[in-house]
């Protein structure tokens, strides 16, 4: 992957749509999500997830990922809307024990 590229990384319908945008994709093979996306933050200047593989990167990985600029990090809904991308201020607000 070049650096400078935007990179999705998903399901392969989801993929599609991405591709056709012009974006490099990756298509993890099972539990290799937070791979492809340690290999994606090496080169990538932004990198939109799919909420399935948000759900496979550590949380302070993927929390350190999103509060960062370099790459850019986002965690975007899947095309069939299977799963809503997680509510990060939500859940560590939780984990503190502030929620309300």
């Amino acid at each position: 992957m070049a650096r400078g590229e935007v990179c999705f990384i998903g399901d392969e319908v989801t993929a599609a749509g991405f591709r056709m945008a012009g974006l490099r994709i990756v298509v993890p093979e099972p539990g290799g999500a937070a791979r492809a996306f340690r290999d994606a933050q090496a080169d990538a200047a932004m990198i939109y997830l799919s909420p399935e593989v948000a759900d496979e990167i550590p949380f302070a990985d993927l929390t350190a990922a999103l509060r960062g600029a370099d790459p850019l990090v986002l965690v975007v809904p899947d095309i069939a809307g299977r799963k809503t991308p997680p509510d990060l201020p939500k859940r560590i607000l939780s984990l503190l024990g502030l929620d309300s």
